[in-house]
């Protein structure tokens, strides 16, 4: 199956979510391509200086080179927290408009309202999507229904259907590394405007320079070690996630070994 994973960012295209649910359904047999759209942060920063872009739009030429990059898939989703909700609507109503494919939101605005996410999207999950878009696929290649697989919420005979959320991952060492291309990986290049292969030579300029060791600087490489976190900041989504999961496990970690 042909599944093209989508993710409105910041500069920063570490996109850890595509990654691992890119590396985790290549694992399955699945071919996937990934797309990182960074915004333009100079453009778009509030009084204090940070990043804001809940109203930004991409430019047409973005938007065609995307559907250019996706036209083959069999099923579409966008990965997104909050500040990019306008962004992945305006992303799916293109797609809509101009591509027969079902799309899937996950990520943390749609985790947090589904509902919402659903006046948009075809499909919306909640929480981890490993496990869920792997089984997503799987159903929708054999033909079969799929309206009640854990973890997802979608419309069905004009009834609103939210699934019960499956038990978090435990083993993070049995998940794949992330999926940093460079094959069908593309990403928006903030300087042309334009949709580039994500290819050795554009990894090295996403590598911050940061000066780590007596002020000299060096390339950094971003990379998750643990999911879930032991505070409970009311601001936070990892707040809402400990509701939604529970504190049993919440925190989980990758081995020293991996």
């Amino acid at each position: 199956m042909n599944i093209t994973l989508i993710t409105p960012s910041s500069p920063n295209i570490s996109a850890f979510g595509a990654r691992s649910l890119s590396s985790f359904l290549k694992a399955h047999g699945h071919t996937v391509c990934v797309i990182t759209l960074p915004v333009i942060p100079d453009t778009y920063r509030n009084a204090n200086g940070f990043l804001y872009a809940r109203n930004y739009e991409y430019s047409n030429r973005i938007i065609d080179q995307t559907i250019e990059a996706a036209c083959q898939s069999d099923l579409i989703g966008i990965s997104f927290m909050t500040q990019y909700f306008s962004a992945a609507v305006q992303l799916t109503r293109a797609i809509k408009d101009r591509l027969s494919v079902p799309v899937i939101w996950g990520g943390v605005h749609p985790t947090v309202r589904p509902e919402e996410c659903l006046e948009y999207a075809d499909i919306v999950c909640v929480g981890e999507g490993e496990e869920a878009m792997a089984e997503l696929a799987e159903r929708m290649e054999m033909g079969r229904d799929y309206s009640d697989i854990a973890n997802l919420c979608l419309l069905k005979d004009g009834k609103t259907i939210f699934n019960p959320v499956r038990p978090l991952l435990k083993d993070l060492d049995a998940l794949p590394w992330l999926d940093y291309g460079p094959e069908n990986h593309f990403v928006r290049d903030m300087q042309t405007d334009s949709l580039v292969p994500f290819d050795e030579e554009y990894f090295m300029r996403f590598m911050a320079t940061v000066p780590y060791y007596r002020n000299i600087p060096l390339k950094s490489f971003m990379y998750f070690t643990t999911r879930g976190c032991p505070y409970n900041c009311s601001y936070c989504v990892n707040d809402f996630y400990r509701k939604l999961y529970g504190a049993r496990g919440f925190v989980r970690k990758l081995s020293v070994e991996r």
